[in-house]
């Protein structure tokens, strides 16, 4: 019977429409107040049916001592079911709202008046589609040469080096067996890493980076077996471990062994450590990775292309006001992440702000434009965003950050990251179904 009602009640509701600005719309609601009457007592005879009223069964106490005890809660159901009543109307007008904004303090229910209130809605921008299906991206063929194989292939005899004693000067990525003392003092509060950082009366130092010690590379560098060398080195405000950061140190570094890769020189040596049979195979092998990965990039380029092209053809179009300012704040953090990373950069990026703010509205503009012309090609050609494509990326994306996925997801949900995610994957999947359109048209010609 409620449901019924419900359903009744979005047609009783009276909706005027005023354009506030482009995607910006003003909707006011009014139910006549025999209609507010009306439901209130639907909602009260439902009540009356199952409520607890003191000396009578349920069903059998009097509505006008139901209606004292409950008529908060009665009044609150019934806003509540006109708000989604108006959801439902909005919807039913064919109006792309892609946010909303109910009113801050939702009016009381007066039986005897009208029931008024106004929504500002954001809608989808409106702009002509332009031919895609016309749209014509150069697609290169993807050759890779004998000298790129040769490449990796030597890549993979110094990564999987033998590290050989040495008597010879230290040089760049050779392994040191020092032992090293410095001026810091061992504080109680220092972790492992901190404490190893002062003294150890044996380490291992590779010279390469990222550095053990600042400076220790340098120092290093020339010296002998058995020798001892001495450094001063200075810790960056931003360094890793963060009760050495922005300290100076001098140390005193004792050179026990020096070890020295030995790239393997045998084919039958590199196939064994790489688990390959025979160097054919694996010359076979490291073609079809740099092919596929060569194609995911030339994929990624005629996407990029088609986007631009796409935009531009369309032009400018108005963007939903309220999605484009959580869209901008979203890109200024991102900015922000991208360029603050201790405190002197926080001050520079403050300085440059009026700098960065315009950054962050190009990038959202450019943003939400692709995104809803995307979503207007999906529309045009029955493409949609499946729960597989999101469980796909949420497996993923879990295993990268090393996260459980329904922790992951569940954070996401949280944070509203959800909807961000399900834009780019929208925006990827149209522009995937572009690029294979194009390709099949040039293989066909």
């Amino acid at each position: 019977m409620a449901t019924n009602k419900k359903s009744e009640l979005k047609e009783l509701l009276k909706i005027e429409i005023t354009e506030k600005a482009p995607c910006e719309k003003e909707i006011a609601f009014k139910l006549p107040a025999n209609d507010v009457s009306a439901q209130y007592d639907v909602i009260l005879n439902d009540v009356r049916s199952s409520g607890n009223v003191s000396g009578f069964r349920p069903g059998k106490a009097p509505s006008s001592l139901v209606k004292t005890k409950y008529d908060k809660v009665i009044r609150q159901e019934l806003v509540t079911k006109i708000f989604q009543s108006a959801m439902e109307r909005i919807s039913s007008e064919k109006i792309q709202i892609v946010s909303y904004s109910p009113p801050d303090t939702p009016p009381e229910v007066d039986t005897e008046k009208d029931f008024e209130f106004k929504m500002t809605v954001n809608t989808a921008p409106e702009f002509e589609l332009p031919d895609f299906h016309g749209i014509d991206v150069p697609i290169a063929d993807i050759m890779i040469s004998d000298e790129q194989v040769a490449t990796e292939i030597d890549g993979l005899r110094e990564r999987f080096a033998d590290f050989v004693k040495s008597e010879s000067p230290a040089a760049a990525s050779d392994l040191l067996k020092v032992s090293y003392t410095s001026t810091l003092k061992d504080e109680p509060e220092f972790s492992e890493g901190e404490k190893y950082l002062v003294s150890a009366p044996e380490s291992w130092v590779w010279l390469s980076e990222p550095e053990l010690i600042p400076g220790i590379n340098k120092a290093l560098t020339g010296a002998v077996p058995g020798g001892k060398v001495s450094f001063k080195a200075e810790f960056p405000e931003n360094f890793r471990e963060k009760k050495l950061a922005g300290k100076k140190a001098e140390y005193e570094v004792e050179v026990k062994e020096i070890q020295r890769k030995k790239p393997l020189d045998s084919d039958e040596a590199l196939c064994k450590r790489a688990g390959v049979e025979g160097i054919e195979k694996l010359r076979e092998m490291i073609r079809a990775r740099l092919k596929f990965e060569e194609e995911m990039r030339n994929t990624e380029m005629i996407k990029t292309k088609i986007t631009d092209s796409l935009l531009g053809m369309v032009g400018e179009f108005a963007l939903p006001p309220s999605v484009l300012k959580d869209e901008i704040h979203n890109e200024f953090m991102a900015i922000a992440r991208e360029k603050v990373k201790n405190e002197s950069e926080m001050e520079n990026f403050k300085g440059e702000k009026d700098i960065h703010m315009k950054s962050a509205e190009n990038r959202a503009g450019k943003k939400l434009r692709t995104f809803f012309l995307m979503k207007k090609i999906a529309e045009k050609d029955n493409i949609t965003l499946e729960g597989k494509d999101i469980e796909s990326y949420l497996a993923g994306a879990s295993r990268y950050y090393k996260m459980n996925k329904k922790e992951f997801k569940d954070k996401l949900e949280a944070s509203g990251g959800i909807e961000e995610v399900k834009m780019s994957l929208l925006v990827s999947k149209v522009a995937d179904h572009l690029v294979e359109k194009i390709r099949a048209k040039v293989k066909n010609s």
